[in-house]
């Protein structure tokens, strides 16, 4: 591929952190080499940059501690490392398989994502310029190629992944079998109570009178009431199963009392430690069933995303397998290696 063409990952080349010209005080990394991806340096600005507000607050807490450092900070480096290596060898794979007309669209197509960048500050490329090396440390040219190529990866996976994700009918239905809990919905009992002290014996009369002559709801919200009565009483509470063996209440003498009762039915007063208690049956709803028409979408997506990694997976290591480049532990090695120099000397804190 010609030079002008070919589209280098500048995730992958070192980057100035900041505008040059402005004093700052983050700990400047040195463009040290750790390594190389298919022939190409990957400098240890490339890692630690974007780790550079977490590896200062380690730094911050560890006083000084290497190994505590390290125990902080190294898997977050290692992962950088491993996401550095698998965007080269996919951008490498993504620009080789592309056939020639579409090389030479790519230019129309970072001139586009440029013109984008632009727009964002009042049309100025200037300004855009100076806005991207402030927030990111890239230029604007930088910015729209590193775009450009996370475009291209994105297409590398969805070109060599997708097309083997396909879930088949008989998976969604396997799993809704093996799942058929999850798609079963509970249904709901909607009771009222009222409690008095069975030694108060006025009380225990008007509830008598109250119950007998008022729907229970107002019954239940009378001063008498020792339930919940600025609710009326009210209790709602989840069947999951069969009505008459749903927990209702902490009490079995409750539970007891309302398992006997038909929606629109009152219990007997029933004697609860100190208490009398009244239970009323106001609502009984029914549970549901999802069935698998409706759960179909739900379960599609969730087995394409798990498929999809599976395929994702497979492709990353037969691509790690292919490659050119360091032994990912080796280079993540050398990265601490300058992330303590550089974080946890004197002059960084």
């Amino acid at each position: 591929m010609p030079e002008t063409l070919a589209l280098r990952s500048f995730v992958g080349e070192p980057q100035v952190v900041g505008t040059p010209a402005k004093p700052t005080d983050n700990p400047i990394v040195l463009e040290s080499v750790i390594g190389q991806i298919n022939g190409r340096p990957l400098f240890a600005s490339e890692v630690l940059t974007p780790l550079d507000g977490r590896l200062r607050a380690a730094a911050s807490e560890v006083g000084g501690d290497r190994t505590r450092f390290m125990r902080a900070t190294s898997q977050a480096v290692t992962e950088v490392v491993t996401r550095k290596v698998i965007d080269e060898l996919m951008l490498a794979e993504a620009q080789a398989s592309l056939p020639p007309e579409t090389r030479q669209g790519l230019f129309y197509f970072l001139g586009k994502i440029q013109q984008n960048l632009v727009s964002t500050q009042a049309g100025s490329a200037l300004q855009a310029d100076e806005a991207l090396r402030e927030t990111t440390g890239r230029t604007l040219q930088q910015q729209a190629r590193e775009l450009l190529e996370r475009e291209l990866i994105n297409n590398e996976m969805r070109s060599k992944v997708m097309p083997r994700v396909n879930v088949p009918w008989r998976l969604i239905r396997q799993d809704y079998e093996r799942n058929s809990k999850k798609y079963d919905l509970p249904g709901s009992a909607t009771l009222r109570v009222i409690t008095v002290p069975a030694a108060d014996a006025d009380a225990v009369r008007r509830a008598e009178e109250a119950i007998a002559s008022k729907p229970f709801a107002e019954a239940a919200a009378m001063d008498f009431n020792g339930f919940l009565q600025s609710q009326g009483g009210l209790a709602v509470r989840e069947v999951a199963g069969p009505y008459g063996e749903a927990p209702l209440f902490a009490d079995a003498a409750w539970n007891d009392a309302a398992w006997k009762l038909q929606p629109g039915q009152t219990s007997p007063p029933t004697p609860v430690r100190t208490n009398l208690v009244w239970v009323h049956l106001e609502r009984l709803e029914p549970g549901s069933t999802i069935p698998l028409y409706d759960a179909q979408t739900e379960i599609d997506g969730v087995l394409r995303d798990r498929k999809f990694q599976q395929e994702r997976d497979v492709y990353l290591q037969r691509l790690l397998a292919r490659g050119s480049f360091t032994p990912l532990e080796s280079m993540a090695q050398e990265a601490m290696v300058i992330a303590i120099e550089r974080y946890l000397s004197p002059g960084a804190r």
